[in-house]
């Protein structure tokens, strides 16, 4: 008994027999809290693997499109690795995030199948059969991306048709759609592959290239009848991004 008193009184003055230290620097509590929270877990953003598009006929746009990127590649060859195929033209409506496993697993086919249903209730919404659009010339987004601009002939059935795809695209979990901004891209330098060599550095397709050519990309309007769910990866066998579905605009 007294060995474990002994033990308590040590105890208890323990923190009085040790000796100070001089240099120590005492924090605010405010400081000592900020230091003891865990840092907020970073916004992750989503591997897009599928989009919805209003695709472009190869044969309507493609030569003017491939007359442009030779220009292009002309004037900074190493653009070349940055060109759209004509058979991958088209105008972007939506982004989505799909398992890319097997049917039927982890529930990669329900996911797929409301990616389906949300593409059909956007066509059904999208208050038109046809959207005619005009490609009167180019333009590029902060030197990383050159297209083909893109102005409704249909008197807004082009933004109606967005409205739909991003509401059904929302409506079906997938949020945070980038605002619609209507274009076909024809180069883009995130698909730079750079040649063997010291420190390469990415291309930039600056305005000096291609304001020359700036020009109306095709006569008359072309107009789309039907939206489609395209897959990022692969191949159609022709070129062309895979297509999952499709859906008459209606």
């Amino acid at each position: 008994m007294a060995e474990e008193l002994g033990n308590a009184v040590a105890l208890k003055y323990a923190p009085f027999l040790l000796p100070q230290q001089p240099n120590a620097v005492r924090l605010p509590q405010t400081t000592v809290a900020r230091l003891a929270k865990p840092p907020a877990p970073k916004a992750i953003r989503p591997a897009y693997t599928h989009f919805f598009a209003l695709r472009v006929a190869p044969d309507f746009l493609g030569a003017a499109a491939e007359a442009v990127q030779a220009e292009v590649v002309a004037a900074c060859p190493e653009l070349r690795s940055c060109l759209i195929k004509r058979q991958k033209l088209h105008l972007t409506l939506g982004l989505l995030a799909l398992p890319l496993t097997e049917a039927g697993a982890d529930g990669a086919a329900a996911e797929l199948d409301a990616a389906v249903a949300a593409l059909r209730a956007a066509a059904a919404a999208a208050g038109a059969d046809r959207v005619e659009v005009r490609f009167p010339g180019l333009g590029a987004f902060n030197k990383n991306v050159l297209f083909a601009r893109c102005d409704d002939a249909s008197g807004g059935a082009l933004a109606a048709v967005a409205a739909a795809a991003g509401a059904a695209l929302t409506a079906a979990g997938h949020a945070g759609q980038p605002d619609f901004a209507p274009h076909v891209t024809l180069a883009k330098t995130s698909k730079w592959r750079p040649r063997r060599g010291p420190k390469p550095k990415r291309p930039k397709i600056d305005r000096a290239i291609w304001a020359p050519l700036d020009a109306p990309l095709a006569a008359g309007t072309y107009a789309f009848e039907a939206l489609d769910l395209l897959r990022m990866l692969g191949d159609d066998g022709d070129g062309g991004y895979p297509v999952v579905a499709s859906a008459r605009l209606r």
